[in-house]
């Protein structure tokens, strides 16, 4: 009776699988650990424009007028070293808000909450799977991918699927190749992905910790909680520095009459 032998599988093969399963399970991770910081990033910057429209904007008026009262006050006191300090730093502070809310003015009126379809999320996974730039094999793919990722952040982010299709049929008219190698030659390379992978996923986890902990999240957690309960926390806010703007108002009005009347 014969007997068959099944031959062993040698070393570096079953590695090599073992290794491609890692890999599989990284790319998973990482596509959507990518989805999930490209949706935060988007979520905010919807949220930061809505602030910087309702809150943002009466704020840097609030500080222009306050530069003028101080700067008014100095007119008063020129020798008042302290009094031409005060001015000049909220003369510098108005600028900065000036600076920060001004490309919002311009902006049209865009949705308040960032709410990605399930659609783009999907058509944002498979660019990520197909094109990050930790599957790169050299540094000028690297180039490549990273800017085509940048591109597709921005696209997903501004809820553009459209141009999150393009970027894919794009990419698959233009195949990156991979070149045929030994086993030892696939599995140095294997390894070399899961190492940049797992790189990139502590990454990832870093930048959204500090995304969690930043002012504008922090701010939002509460404009979100408070919604819950009926309020409208930047409604509030808003009208708290009209208030302001007008007393402010009043008082530059006042200053500028005692001033005239001075000259006289």
């Amino acid at each position: 009776m014969a007997t068959h032998i099944i031959p062993a599988v040698p070393p570096d093969l079953r590695e090599l699988e073992i290794k491609r399963t890692e890999l599989e399970t990284l790319e998973v991770e990482l596509t959507q650990g990518e989805l999930e910081l490209a949706t935060l990033k988007g979520e905010l910057l919807a949220f930061e424009r809505h602030y910087l429209r309702i809150v943002g904007i009466r704020q840097a008026e609030l500080d222009e007028i306050e530069a003028q009262v101080l700067e008014m006050l100095s007119r008063f006191s020129p020798e008042d070293s302290e009094a031409i300090e005060q001015a000049r730093h909220a003369r510098g502070q108005a600028q900065e808000s000036a600076e920060a809310t001004g490309f919002v003015r311009d902006l049209p009126e865009e949705r308040e909450h960032f709410e990605p379809s399930v659609d783009l999320k999907q058509c944002y996974r498979e660019i990520a799977k197909l094109i990050h730039p930790d599957l790169a094999i050299d540094d000028q793919e690297r180039a490549l991918r990273t800017l085509l990722m940048a591109e597709a952040n921005l696209a997903y982010q501004k809820g553009d699927q459209a141009h999150l299709r393009r970027i894919l049929l794009h990419w698959k008219h233009n195949p990156q190749s991979l070149k045929g190698e030994d086993a030892g030659a696939q599995l140095a390379r294997i390894i070399c992905r899961i190492t940049q992978i797992k790189e990139r996923l502590s990454a990832i986890q870093t930048e959204t910790e500090e995304f969690n902990v930043s002012e504008l999240y922090q701010l939002k957690i509460q404009v979100d909680e408070a919604a819950l309960h009926g309020t409208d926390l930047l409604a509030t806010m808003a009208e708290h520095l009209d208030h302001q703007v007008a007393e402010f108002r009043q008082r530059l009005a006042d200053l500028v009459s005692m001033y005239s009347e001075s000259l006289l």
